[in-house]
């Protein structure tokens, strides 16, 4: 671990403040959950995703389909790719799109680099979980109906739990 050089005080309901350089740096924003995690005599915090506990079984999900229906899939978090069906459609840069969609909470359709990508986003309690993109090749229709049905597989594992 790498001390910051930043020394807060807890105030007397217990809280303390971390810094906004820090926050930004991490991508922590207003809402976001924290883990705590105690280890020996040090206290860690960082940033809890429901979907870090379901990953694996998640990324099983999404391959099987992927390779059953012969699409490509990409499956992120707030922040980052969790998992590429496809080595070179995972090399596609969708952070500020993604971005835009957990925003306006809804699908969209989008060409970036001469793909045509179907977005979908996961809500979970009220809150965008993670999306799920496609690869469109003429096969809206069937995108659709998957987009669907993965979305309603990945919430279900991860609200039953």
């Amino acid at each position: 671990m790498k001390s910051t050089g930043v020394i807060r005080r807890i105030d007397e309901l217990g809280r303390i403040v971390i810094p906004k350089e820090i926050r930004k740096n991490l991508g922590i924003r207003e809402g976001d959950n924290l883990e705590i995690l105690i280890e020996n005599d040090k206290l860690t915090l960082q940033k809890f995703s429901k979907i870090t506990n379901y990953q694996e079984d998640i990324e099983n999900i999404i391959y099987n389909i992927a390779r059953s229906f012969n699409i490509k899939i990409n499956f992120y978090d707030r922040e980052k790719l969790i998992y590429a069906t496809d080595n070179y459609f995972k090399n596609i840069n969708v952070q500020k799109i993604i971005n835009d969609i957990i925003n306006n909470r809804k699908e969209e359709t989008i060409e970036l680099e001469n793909h045509k990508l179907f977005c979908k986003p996961i809500i979970i309690l009220s809150d965008v979980t993670g999306i799920l993109v496609f690869e469109v090749n003429n096969n809206m229709n069937e995108i659709n109906k998957i987009a669907n049905f993965l979305t309603n597989v990945i919430t279900n594992k991860i609200d039953i739990s």
